[in-house]
């Protein structure tokens, strides 16, 4: 194969980056990293489970030198776009580390669990049964890899292990996904980051099945990979940057004025005595898209704008700066739709 895009990006431990290709919504290709020490090899993500995705990373392993039989494998979370070659790959005899809620994520049952638990939430926020069954339709973001990997070891935060005469950490990041993590060197300073922090476009926020606040997460993890010595950031979509740090405070500083622009949405509608749906809130949001409405994006792109309405509505209502109200609906299997109002201060105390 002619072009494969890989770069040798440290030298001790070495660290290459392949560029293994599939287009998403916005993203062109996913970063995959190998770390090689005295012979030694851990891969970081794979790529999509596509065939010109497959025969890149074989091309640019072969290049580098690296037998991919011989390597472990370390997924920061399941997403098809990182671990999707998992099922594509002869990995039958490879280690391979992940968190245990995306071994959970990585059950074949779990797209349909997801799909069901959105639709439900989606229907709850005053969308149509009929809309929230194609929005919320099942979209295969994970990897099932039950079938695939044999030796599959659990990785909690501040496990650590080593690759040759270096020892890394690992590092929980939850929010964009339940069970994402990253990987740490401190004495280098090397910080595997997934889809943690990312310039190309701003990191998505999942909705969790336990109905916790997905959004905080995010924030917590943010200020957790900020706390720590890192000098060489390495994520998973587009180029390399040493501006990370200020990128992180744009991302947080952005979450931050949407949450604002929520409530002024719903504040606007409280004036006019209305107390509006979670998805008129949601489709009142500025959203960074090229189309009029979010009705006329890929349904993937819908799929994500309305699950980040619904984690930042979650989130407002956890820490009270929004007030969220049930009443009885007709609406699909929905028994119930939620509406909004801000809370009303009487005597210094904030009531619904």
């Amino acid at each position: 194969m002619v072009g494969v895009l890989w770069q040798k990006v440290f030298d001790n431990p070495e660290v290459f980056l392949i560029q293994v290709p599939f287009r998403n919504v916005v993203t062109t290709e996913t970063n995959v990293y190998v770390i090689r020490s005295a012979n030694e090899v851990l891969i970081v993500d794979l790529g999509a489970p596509t065939e010109a995705a497959a025969q890149a990373l074989l091309c640019a392993l072969d290049e580098i030198g690296v037998d991919l039989a011989h390597a472990s494998i370390f997924f920061t979370h399941m997403h098809y776009d990182h671990a999707g070659l998992a099922c594509e790959l002869p990995l039958c005899g490879n280690a391979v580390y992940l968190n245990e809620h995306e071994l959970r994520a990585s059950e074949p049952s779990f797209a349909k669990e997801i799909s069901e638990y959105v639709t439900d939430r989606f229907q709850r926020e005053g969308m149509s049964s009929s809309q929230a069954a194609e929005v919320g339709a099942p979209i295969e973001i994970t990897t099932p890899i039950s079938a695939c990997v044999d030796h599959v070891e659990i990785m909690r935060d501040g496990d650590v292990f080593s690759v040759g005469s270096y020892v890394f950490e690992v590092v929980d990041l939850p929010g964009h996904t339940r069970g994402m993590q990253g990987l740490y060197q401190p004495n280098t300073g090397l910080f595997f980051a997934g889809d943690q922090l990312l310039f190309l476009i701003t990191p998505s926020i999942g909705l969790f099945l336990d109905g916790s606040d997905s959004f905080a997460a995010y924030e917590r993890s943010m200020s957790k990979l900020l706390s720590l010595d890192i000098t060489h950031l390495y994520h998973s979509h587009g180029a390399i940057r040493r501006d990370f740090r200020d990128r992180a405070e744009a991302i947080l500083k952005a979450r931050r004025r949407r949450c604002d622009e929520v409530v002024g949405i719903i504040e606007d509608a409280n004036a006019s005595g209305y107390q509006p749906t979670g998805v008129e809130v949601i489709e009142r949001i500025g959203w960074r898209i090229p189309f009029p409405r979010i009705a006329d994006c890929d349904i993937r792109q819908q799929w994500l704008i309305y699950t980040q309405g619904v984690a930042l509505l979650d989130h407002l209502t956890f820490v009270q700066r929004i007030c969220r109200t049930s009443e009885s609906a007709l609406v699909g299997n929905a028994f119930m739709t939620n509406r909004y109002s801000l809370p009303r201060l009487v005597d210094n105390t904030y009531l619904s």
